[in-house]
């Protein structure tokens, strides 16, 4: 069995939602926030939301990192548009399968095989692709950072319900 030991991505060239989707958000004019600020916030919360779902909400290319041994292994981000590259121990693996329906994207590999296995993809939504409750999710929790920025306690003073609501719906579990 194949365990997940990192991943490598490039940074999106866009977040999810735009710095002017961000300002209609919070109702501000335009110039009354840095477009550096609200980008800032809108990558953190598109970070958030990736980190707890598994999700890419943005196209990028990845490199998923594993240990261990087998035919076939569940990656570690999705949506998978294409597979560029696949490799087990620095050597190049041809005939690998991507079964990417169902909860997790499945790369199955020509025969068994073991040591450390790198696979790199493309992934993450288009604009057009993105569902429309993880875009509004990002919008949301980037008001949220941007209204409560200033915060100095070490514990959250309110939980934010819609993260974990949506975040939730769109998780992805391991099936064995």
């Amino acid at each position: 069995m194949w365990e997940f030991i990192g991943q490598r991505d490039t940074v999106p060239a866009a977040p999810a939602a735009t710095v002017e989707e961000l300002r209609a958000q919070l109702s501000l004019c335009d110039g009354e926030e840095s477009d550096t600020l609200l980008l800032g916030l809108l990558r953190q919360a598109q970070g958030a939301i990736e980190a707890r779902t598994q999700r890419l909400l943005s196209p990028r290319a990845v490199q998923l990192a594993y240990r261990g041994d087998g035919a076939a292994v569940n990656l570690h981000a999705c949506p998978v548009n294409s597979i560029a590259s696949v490799e087990v121990n620095a050597e190049p693996v041809t005939g690998a399968r991507l079964c990417a329906f169902g909860i997790r994207p499945r790369l199955t590999l020509p025969g068994a095989a073991s040591g450390e296995l790198v696979v790199t993809a493309d992934c993450g939504y288009s604009a057009e692709e993105l569902p429309p409750e993880l875009k509004m999710l990002v919008l949301e929790l980037a008001a949220d950072l941007y209204e409560h920025r200033e915060s100095q306690a070490e514990t959250s003073l309110t939980e934010n319900r819609s993260f974990k609501m949506v975040c939730d719906l769109y998780m992805v579990y391991e099936v064995n």
